[in-house]
């Protein structure tokens, strides 16, 4: 028996292992995490580029009858609804009814309440789990400022095309209602 234990660098006495047998753990420990480390690495260099939809055909498709759950790069969270019929639905806390087109490879967006009227245009790119969009004034390769985390058919939150539910700062609050 001691002669095996001699063998595999184990001894009993003690109940502790041998310098032998620590350092051969630790190479195989070494060797697991560095096999761990690659596989991560070639999970994530395999992960495919994100491609710029810049065909207009193909964003109205992508986009048309579509709810977008998203996030903006500040964490807020937001919903859109893309109708057929160019009306959108968006949601930010409160419902917000406006247009959606397709121009020159962009998806444009406006809002009847928004007093500054202005179009708001995101160059769009698809991941192969994800939608993301880059605002028209940082140029194509700008920052996301905004990305998909759900895209479903039609518009299950049944947002509102044609009103708004927000409550304006300067309408005078009910005293029978608590603001929210």
């Amino acid at each position: 028996m001691a002669a095996m234990q001699r063998r595999s660098g184990l001894s009993l006495s003690a109940g502790r292992a041998a310098p032998a047998a620590t350092f051969w753990r630790a190479v195989a420990a070494l060797c697991v995490a560095g096999w761990l480390g690659l596989a991560a690495a070639s999970g994530t260099a395999q992960e495919p580029a994100r491609e710029r939809v810049a065909d207009d055909e193909t964003l109205t498709d992508l986009l048309r009858d579509r709810t977008i759950h998203g996030i903006y790069a500040d964490g807020n969270e937001w919903i859109e609804y893309h109708a057929p019929d160019g009306r959108s639905a968006y949601w930010d806390g409160c419902s917000h009814p406006g247009k959606w087109w397709i121009a020159d490879g962009l998806a444009c967006y406006r809002y009847p309440e928004d007093p500054t009227q202005a179009d708001h245009c995101w160059y769009v790119y698809q991941t192969s789990k994800r939608i993301e969009f880059v605002y028209y004034p940082d140029g194509p390769e700008g920052p996301v400022g905004g990305y998909s985390l759900e895209v479903t058919p039609g518009n299950p939150e049944h947002l509102p095309l044609n009103k708004t539910d927000c409550l304006s700062a300067a309408a005078p609050v009910s005293p029978q209602r608590t603001p929210l």
